[in-house]
């Protein structure tokens, strides 16, 4: 015990010493961690909340180069946008006559955010981070998730049903090997955006507390990290048998944010890791003193999924443009796909509705499918069968992608070279994309 005052004296003054050793000679780095390579986890809301949370959105100005929005009293946020996608986002927006809705962009592997739009008709939400839109199809992602965890299912396995036209309860799921004669893939299930398939697996192979666990995977129901506040969504799964098969399908009451759909598709597409997401490159106050910048490389939101299953669930979503239900808008009337050589893996989402009611539409998905750079999220509120759906606002922004993000030497899209006026939903979904861009 007499060592002990010696032992704590040299403590101290090894506390003392290390900091001015780090500052006389800088390539020493005693007693620090090393910074992995790889993305680390980080806590929600890491960012001081009074540089980031104050950052207007709305009032984003966009110029040739860069993209800046207020930031709070005297304070510049520098945004990861791109400046020729942005103003194809806001064009098309209002171009297709939406008047509920939203465009997400970003990179998978950084996170960074290269297209936010939104037009909210009269609302006091963003649809961009409100957590009220229903996921309806798109939560068949979560469904097929579970299935590929939980049973080893791939993207090839049969699932031989029945057709019962618009009925589908569980005496239509019952199985009957004489009646069951119609035997689609998984991959062309999730494609065609079939129910009685992915109904008739999730019957057989998951109950209430596994498709509960596929669905905390992928954060549904949690808070997500961002830039600026993202509400909440809501996941409710029902104890009843029926009540289970129609939440597997996308019918049951779990609602989500265009921003969360965003980091779903980006799990997959980033090989099974949800990149946080990042908006606010960097905070300059008065006089251009920088007060925040992003940390360096990308930052781990969550580990969804194994690879493999990423790549399932990659070979499902690519369906749906090649034969599903996005074939039609991402193909002409010849069948030409209309972004040339990019192919898209996705997944499209409707809310069951009555003829001309209003409805919500979705399309999730990235580019190019066999090396994934965009992720992209449509979520729009119309009326039923209205062309400003959220399949034609995902295909026109990733036109975009393709002619400008992917080529950064690309000479910049000035506003003296368009007219928001003439644009209209033929000749946005035509036209060369120099024509295709707007102001906001």
């Amino acid at each position: 015990m007499k060592h002990w005052p010696a032992i704590v004296s040299a403590a101290v003054a090894l506390a003392v010493a290390v900091p001015v050793l780090h500052e006389l000679v800088p390539d020493c780095r005693l007693f620090e961690r090393t910074q992995a390579s790889s993305p680390t986890k980080v806590a929600p809301q890491a960012e001081p909340l009074e540089i980031l949370g104050s950052v207007e959105v709305d009032r984003m100005h966009v110029s040739d180069q860069v993209v800046t929005a207020p930031a709070g009293v005297g304070r510049v946020a520098h945004l990861t946008i791109d400046p020729p996608m942005q103003r194809l986002a806001d064009a098309s927006l209002k171009s297709r006559s939406i008047p509920y809705g939203a465009v997400v962009a970003m990179r998978v592997r950084t996170g960074e955010i290269l297209a936010v739009a939104s037009r909210r008709g009269g609302s006091k939400d963003d649809p961009v981070v409100s957590g009220a839109f229903p996921a309806t199809d798109v939560f068949k992602l979560v469904t097929a998730k579970a299935l590929l965890d939980e049973f080893g299912v791939t993207a090839s396995t049969p699932v031989c049903y029945r057709d019962t036209g618009k009925k589908l309860g569980l005496a239509e799921l019952a199985e009957d090997t004489n009646k069951d004669t119609w035997c689609p893939s998984l991959a062309e299930a999730m494609g065609r955006n079939l129910d009685a398939p992915f109904a008739r697996l999730a019957l057989r192979h998951l109950d209430k507390e596994r498709l509960e666990r596929a669905s905390l995977a992928f954060g549904l129901g949690a808070d997500l990290s961002f830039d600026v506040p993202v509400a909440t969504g809501r996941v409710s799964i029902p104890d009843t048998a029926l009540g289970f098969v129609e939440a597997a399908i996308g019918v049951g009451q779990v609602t989500m944010s265009a921003m969360h759909g965003l980091l779903m598709a980006s799990a997959v597409a980033n090989k099974g890791t949800m990149v946080r997401p990042v908006l606010v490159r960097k905070v300059e106050a008065s006089g251009g003193k920088v007060v925040y910048r992003v940390p360096d490389g990308p930052r781990v939101e969550r580990l969804v999924m194994t690879p493999a299953v990423a790549e399932e669930l990659s070979k499902m979503m690519s369906e749906t443009t090649e034969i599903g239900e996005g074939f039609r808008a991402f193909h002409d009337d010849t069948g030409h796909p209309v972004l040339g050589d990019t192919k898209v893996a996705g997944v499209t989402g409707a809310e069951r509705v009555e003829q001309d009611a209003e409805q919500t539409t979705w399309f999730v998905g990235f580019a190019p499918v066999d090396d994934p750079d965009v992720v992209i999220a449509t979520v729009v509120r119309n009326r039923r069968g209205a062309s400003g759906n959220a399949q034609a606002l995902a295909v026109d922004v990733l036109r975009g992608y393709v002619q400008f993000a992917r080529q950064p030497d690309q000479k910049p899209i000035r506003s003296s070279e368009f007219r928001s006026d003439e644009l209209d939903a033929t000749r946005l979904a035509a036209a060369p994309l120099r024509m295709a861009t707007g102001t906001r």
